[in-house]
């Protein structure tokens, strides 16, 4: 179970660094690109499955017994406030487990720092995870995503071309549209690996 503590931005580019992409130096469309700003921002996140900007949160996963590592569902982790373990009000001392940052894998270790089992328990972690900054291919990634979005403005998306003598029409087929499916490996290694 996770709770929020400090929600993060949802918004993954600027209002100017979205201007900026599409050309546009007026404020007439603010609002329009403001609108696909969220609206692209939210189906990445989607797709990625997890916030992808700095929050913080209260997590609680149960341990199995003989678990080595508890997979904090918001990484990269960048400092853990506190680990509590059965309803404790008493933190575990910060030498008593050890975090891989970028996986947020939370693993309990001995005196000399090796890895042993959590046991049966109720582990509570309060942390912050998250980038400080949208990483530069999700930026890039929601940048073309909206001037996808935008070049088709005022117009069918799915309509390739159009003829004039004999009067003809093309249109892409629904996998074809520019989609999440043209950046999706910009964003794959931000996804958790899928479990079971």
């Amino acid at each position: 179970m996770i709770e929020v503590l400090t929600p993060p931005e949802t918004a993954l580019v600027s209002l100017a660094a979205a201007k900026a992409h599409l050309g546009v130096t007026g404020d007439d469309d603010d609002a329009a690109i403001e609108g696909l700003i969220a609206r692209v921002s939210t189906i990445i996140i989607t797709y990625i499955r997890r916030p992808i900007l700095a929050g913080s949160y209260l997590e609680t996963v149960t341990t199995n017994g003989s678990q080595l590592s508890v997979a904090l569902s918001r990484f990269p982790v960048s400092s853990i406030t506190s680990v509590k373990l059965d309803g404790s009000t008493e933190a575990m001392d910060s030498e008593s487990y050890s975090i891989d940052t970028e996986s947020g894998l939370l693993l309990r270790v001995d005196s000399f720092g090796l890895p042993i089992a959590w046991g049966r328990h109720s582990v509570a972690v309060t942390y912050e995870a998250g980038y400080a900054d949208t990483p530069a291919d999700v930026q890039h990634a929601a940048l073309t995503l909206i001037g996808a979005e935008w070049a088709t403005k005022g117009r069918d998306p799915s309509l390739k071309s159009i003829g004039i003598g004999s009067i003809a029409l093309g249109y892409f087929t629904a996998d074809a549209l520019p989609g999440l499916a043209s950046v999706s490996h910009l964003l794959e290694p931000y996804r958790p690996p899928a479990i079971g």
